[in-house]
């Protein structure tokens, strides 16, 4: 009963204390500092007690407690800084606050209070607190209040933070208090200890790095509190592991032998679960035409991709080639080179042209025809000694009048082909065209096909010998000319 009513008088003069000085401007700091507050029945609790003066002006201060006499004593040292005379402006004042038990108290927490008034009307009550612990052993049941925080979902690519908050329940000592963590998922389980002393609160935080393809589900992890051996609670904590279903992460690896590029992609699957992706390479149209792969080709956007579709397990890895094969470029360059050495090796400085312009007889049949041939050097050098040969076939005769400007024939033999004609130029300068013309007239009429034989172009080369460049060939219809 004692100490229901020493409890109900504390509470009430903190009441008081709170509702007073809602309605009293402070112009006093008034302060107090624990020295000693965990005692028995016999001893003596005492606490420093600052005073400054806010004011402009000079203040006293009278220090005394309601509590004192209440079961408790109550007073400063020395007893006659009861009074506190003449405090000036921004001054501070301390003392020593002394405070007994008058009667044996059951163990637990009081309050006693201190009154500090001043001669300008203010008013301060502090309350004080006491721990009144038993002289004689007591055995206390531990009792402890836990709460734990940790995430309810948890990603296992991010470090998790547990923090246990530990309060001891009662006066009882609870040193190398051991807080064992298990679960499941072996980087959470842990020993810590921690000293837990009478009626005090502790905190206990560490971190968890878990494996980033953990499986995902529900796991439960128990914090275990033992002292000396002795279990005295157990706190079960459920989370879960999320599903993670990041892209595949891949490398690429290349390698180049003689315009052949080979490319190893290697995946692999970073989340924790089985998953199946779509894998996308951009490759450019040109590289796209020389490639092989297992992958196909897969065109987006106007851009074209290396696609590849794959299921992986966590943690498991596959690869996949791609080949870009350009030694086609390469075999097709060295084939046109040589083609163009072996041509310009091979094809004649000299071209010849053989064309005709036809004069229709009776019924529209072919009479009499005039034959150009258009000789041409092409090179950049002369050609000495040029002897074009043309052939009349022996179905026509030669005209034997000239037009005027005309190159005169060296030679006009009769072969079993026909009339032979041979004209002789000297010299062809570089890039020379030359035209020889001439007329036929065909013996009789001709309604079929007329066909003029290629006119021949002999000249030498370096060494002395010869060659020969040869015309088109020549067809001639009644009212149609061919050539090819």
């Amino acid at each position: 009963m004692k100490h229901s009513k020493y409890l109900l008088l504390s509470l009430l003069s903190i009441i008081l204390v709170v509702l007073f000085s809602s309605f009293v401007i402070a112009d006093s700091t008034i302060a107090a500092k624990v020295v000693e507050n965990t005692i028995t029945s016999e001893e003596t609790a005492s606490f420093e007690l600052s005073i400054t003066n806010n004011e402009a002006t000079t203040q006293s201060y009278t220090i005394y407690s309601l509590t004192s006499g209440q079961g408790w004593s109550v007073d400063p040292t020395p007893l006659s800084d009861k009074v506190i005379e003449n405090l000036d402006p921004g001054e501070e004042y301390k003392t020593t606050i002394q405070a007994w038990p008058l009667e044996s108290f059951e163990p637990g927490i009081y309050y006693v209070n201190i009154q500090v008034d001043s001669d300008l009307g203010e008013s301060y009550e502090l309350p004080l607190k006491v721990y009144v612990s038993s002289t004689e052993p007591v055995d206390y049941l531990p009792s402890i209040v836990v709460d734990v925080e940790m995430n309810s979902e948890m990603d296992a690519q991010d470090v998790q933070s547990v923090i246990i908050h530990i309060e001891n329940g009662n006066p009882l000592d609870l040193s190398q208090l051991e807080v064992e963590v298990q679960c499941e998922i072996d980087a959470f389980n842990t020993i810590r200890q921690v000293d837990l002393g009478s009626l005090e609160s502790k905190t206990i935080e560490f971190t968890v790095e878990l494996d980033p393809f953990q499986q995902p589900k529900d796991y439960v992890a128990f914090f275990t509190f033992r002292k000396e051996g002795e279990i005295i609670k157990v706190v079960e904590e459920d989370f879960e592991i999320i599903t993670q279903t990041t892209p595949f992460s891949y490398e690429v690896i290349e390698d180049t032998i003689f315009l052949k590029k080979y490319q190893a992609f290697n995946l692999e699957n970073t989340g924790n679960v089985e998953n199946t992706q779509t894998f996308f390479y951009p490759v450019s149209d040109f590289a796209a035409l020389f490639l092989n792969s297992d992958a196909i080709i897969e065109e987006r956007n106007g851009q074209k991709y290396l696609s590849w579709e794959v299921t992986l397990e966590s943690q498991e890895k596959t690869h996949f080639n791609a080949v870009y094969n350009y030694r086609i470029l390469f075999y097709l360059g060295v084939f046109f080179t040589l083609l163009l050495i072996f041509y310009l090796f091979v094809r004649s400085p000299i071209a010849v042209h053989k064309g005709a312009v036809t004069t229709e007889g009776k019924e529209g049949a072919l009479h009499e025809i005039k034959i150009a041939l258009e000789v041409k050097n092409k090179t950049r050098k002369n050609i000495n000694d040029v002897n074009v040969i043309d052939v009349i076939p022996g179905i026509a005769n030669l005209e034997k009048c000239l037009d005027l400007g005309t190159l005169k024939p060296q030679q006009v033999l009769n072969t079993k082909q026909g009339t032979k004609i041979v004209w002789n130029l000297p010299e062809l300068e570089a890039k020379e065209h030359r035209i020889i013309t001439y007329k036929i007239r065909t013996k009789l009429n001709v309604l079929g096909t007329f066909k003029l034989p290629r006119a021949v172009v002999e000249f030498k080369k370096k060494k002395g010998k010869v060659k020969k460049a040869y015309s088109n060939l020549f067809r001639l219809d009644a009212g149609r000319i061919d050539q090819s």
